[in-house]
């Protein structure tokens, strides 16, 4: 009797799909009503209501994914100076919809951080987490890297004190890959912005 008083109350005050998918049930139910009234052949009008409240609860809550999966996508593509490294499509045990086709819940992009000083700008995007963003010089000679990031009060200082060795996958993205395309899109974006 707690499980079941404990969903009803996450579903009617802590939750904005409890109340979305009962609007849409008392919907369903009132054009069942009506059509059972024209039609009384027509079965009980809480079948289709339930049925709708069903579906709606499987689905609504996982909208917000796929927006964020179609909303990042689409700032990537204008951008195109950015380039996507890896990609992870999360879902949720309680949300069905995602078990059939998962979003992208996470992004990790790299972009040329600035064009005549060099160095590169990693950022990892997640579903409903704040953005993780490092500033990357790499020493392609040396096969080492410096790492900046914000500290707990938001200013970008190096993680460590000397440069550290460069993975196997830092040195593909980072020495091997030709960037000069994306560095060009992102100086004509500068030049773009740039109102003397």
């Amino acid at each position: 009797m707690d499980f079941i008083s404990a969903i009803t109350s996450w579903l009617a005050f802590h939750s904005i799909y409890g109340i979305l998918a009962a609007a849409a049930a008392a919907a369903a139910y009132c054009l069942a009503y009506g059509l059972k009234r024209l039609v009384p052949s027509c079965p009980d009008p809480f079948i289709p209501a339930a049925l709708v409240f069903v579906v709606a609860l499987c689905t609504v809550p996982s909208i917000p994914r796929y927006l964020f999966e179609r909303k990042t996508l689409a700032d990537i593509e204008r951008k195109h100076w950015i380039r996507i490294v890896n990609t992870t499509r999360v879902g949720d045990l309680t949300e069905p919809l995602t078990w059939y086709w998962t979003p992208i819940g996470s992004f990790f992009l790299v972009m040329p951080d600035d064009p005549i000083q060099g160095g590169f700008r990693e950022l990892l995007l997640q579903f409903d987490e704040d953005s993780q963003v490092r500033i990357v010089d790499p020493d392609c000679a040396d096969k080492t890297i410096m790492v900046s990031a914000p500290d707990n009060d938001g200013v970008i200082r190096y993680i460590s004190k000397e440069p550290q060795q460069m993975t196997g996958q830092e040195l593909s993205m980072y020495c091997e890959y030709d960037w000069s395309i994306e560095i060009e899109a992102l100086r004509a974006g500068f030049l773009k912005d740039y109102k003397p």
